[in-house]
């Protein structure tokens, strides 16, 4: 029963030092982490280019609502002007009314629709040229500080100020992409003919 006992133990003891070594293996053929933190929204909130494409972005989106508020009103007149004649009119011609109403308001619907679409695709592409302008930077000015690890200021608890590299990558963007384009695209032809 003791050699029983004595096995199990040194074969235990054996598991937990090869465990151990390969451990200590491993933790020499990784390198050092060193770390080097951006603030992603601090970045868009205070580059040139972050800067524009929020300009452009309020924009548009005041021009649209302002467009959507125009058609709203419109729509709302003519339905209601529909309604007061509909006692003068006789069923045929108040149904056949409705329904030229009806078209009309599903066209400016889906007018409204693509417009946002088309409003979506153009923030996406610009948000998407900014970040592949942000990529060679990050990685020009963490190799520069000798970093291999970028974390976001988000993910840290208690940031460092030193590891900080925000404001190099707000110079260096401002001298590579100083404003971005915020294209929407061209309305289909049927969206031109309403």
């Amino acid at each position: 029963m003791k050699n029983k006992f004595k096995l199990t133990a040194l074969a235990l003891c054996t598991v937990i030092g090869l465990g151990s070594l390969a451990t200590n293996v491993m933790a020499q053929s990784l390198p050092s982490a060193v770390i080097a933190v951006i603030d992603t929204q601090q970045i868009r909130r205070e580059s040139l280019a972050g800067k524009d494409f929020s300009r452009q972005v309020e924009v548009i989106q005041a021009e649209f609502q302002t467009q959507y508020n125009k058609i709203s009103e419109e729509l709302k007149q003519e339905e209601q002007e529909l309604q007061n004649k509909r006692a003068v009119m006789t069923p045929e011609a108040f149904e056949a009314a409705r329904r030229e109403f009806a078209g009309k308001y599903q066209n400016a619907q889906q007018s409204l629709e693509e417009k946002q679409r088309n409003i979506n695709l153009a923030i996406t592409k610009a948000n998407n040229e900014l970040s592949r302008a942000l990529l060679p930077i990050f990685k020009r000015i963490t190799e520069s500080r000798g970093a291999n690890l970028l974390l976001e200021r988000g993910q840290i608890v208690l940031p460092a100020p030193k590891l900080d590299i925000t404001s190099d990558v707000i110079s260096e963007l401002d001298k590579i992409l100083p404003s971005i384009d915020v294209k929407v695209a061209e309305a289909s032809a049927q969206q031109r003919t309403q």
